[in-house]
């Protein structure tokens, strides 16, 4: 299993707040194809429209527009094994 890391930014109480959110995933998740593609503007919607956001794992909708860090990181009790 990976772990995306996300650091969004957002008001909260009017002032900017980073955020950072924790995401599992599993091994096919390739951050090239399932996020940046899509933020590019490389891949398209279903119906060629331009996307705003991805969805990261299987209920996790971030919005471009609100991501200022992403990464992917692998759990490294799998990875001694």
């Amino acid at each position: 299993m990976k772990q995306v890391l996300i650091t969004t930014q957002g008001l909260e109480n009017g002032q900017l707040q980073n955020k950072l959110k924790k995401v599992e995933v599993d091994d096919s998740f390739d951050l090239r194809a399932d996020y940046f593609d899509y933020l590019t503007g490389a891949k398209s919607g279903p119906n060629g429209n331009a996307v705003m956001g991805a969805m990261i794992g299987n209920n996790t909708y971030v919005r471009f527009a609100d991501v200022i860090d992403i990464e992917v990181v692998y759990n490294k009790d799998e990875s001694e094994e």
